[in-house]
């Protein structure tokens, strides 16, 4: 047989196996798309995509209609000596499947695991919110001394009246440390922003944590293994009340949110021009 010319390892570390969107799976499929590639090799079909719908799309038709020969050594699959009708066609469809499922099997059960921890009242979210910080118990967050006078006054000047623009206006002329620029403290590599935006000021002033409550589900996935994200609205949102100490009072947080809600209610209310979003 013919040797290769070259021969390339491509690795995804870290993704998961559910989307084939993933670096080094969509730079193959652009080398497939240029008739630079003879040969694919995988350890298994689960290294290669676990959605066996998406999987078979690429065995059966893109790979075939490139000429692009593909091999997964733990499965025993070859597909230059597989022909139509052949046993080992139908039991890879079948391995696809099994590994799709069990994909999704997984993803259920890691889930309902978070889910539990979060219904429990425990912090699984990530990195803490601005004014907070990781405490020294598993899932907990405190109150972060630093840079919580910061959040505090946010509040209260938006209690008082004071628009978002104002309140961010305010800051910045003042030179405030911005969240992204104290995580950059924390964290190390994080790309800072010297300005408090209005987006900014705003997801501070409608995060309820800062009341000492919790909302486990702000947005749930589509489905399994789907990038979408669909918002849940917050009247249907469940609250888990004094999961940590608080910043601000509720009083404090509903006033606040008043000037939110009155900014949106006034940009309803105007009439927008026919092209104002272009």
């Amino acid at each position: 047989p013919d040797v290769p010319k070259e021969l390339v390892e491509y690795v995804d570390d870290g993704y998961s196996g559910t989307s084939m969107d993933r670096p080094s799976m969509s730079r193959i499929l652009q080398l497939v798309a240029l008739g630079r590639v003879r040969t694919i090799i995988v350890r298994d079909l689960s290294r290669f995509a676990r959605n066996y719908l998406e999987a078979g799309h690429y065995l059966e038709y893109i790979f075939p209609s490139y000429d692009v020969r593909f091999i997964s050594i733990n499965d025993h699959y070859d597909s230059a000596k597989v022909s139509n009708g052949n046993d080992e066609a139908f039991q890879l469809a079948i391995r696809n499947l099994l590994n799709d499922l069990y994909s999704k099997d997984i993803s259920r059960k890691i889930k309902t695991t978070v889910d539990m921890k979060k219904l429990r009242g425990e912090y699984v979210y990530g990195q803490a919110p601005y004014g907070y910080k990781k405490g020294f118990k598993k899932n907990t967050i405190v109150i972060d001394e630093a840079v919580v006078g910061v959040v505090r006054r946010i509040f209260q000047m938006a209690e008082d009246g004071v628009s978002v623009t104002e309140i961010a206006k305010t800051m910045n002329d003042e030179k405030v440390m911005t969240p992204s620029m104290y995580l950059q403290n924390v964290r190390g590599k994080y790309k800072p922003s010297p300005y408090l935006s209005f987006e900014s000021v705003k997801n501070i002033i409608v995060n309820r944590i800062y009341t000492g409550d919790t909302e486990p589900f702000k947005s749930h996935v589509v489905k399994i293994g789907s990038n979408k994200v669909k918002q849940i609205p917050d009247e249907e949102r469940i609250i888990i009340p004094d999961t940590h100490e608080a910043i601000v009072s509720r009083e404090t947080y509903f006033n606040a949110r008043r000037v939110i809600n009155s900014n949106e209610k006034s940009k309803r209310d105007v009439k927008q021009p026919l092209l104002s979003g272009y």
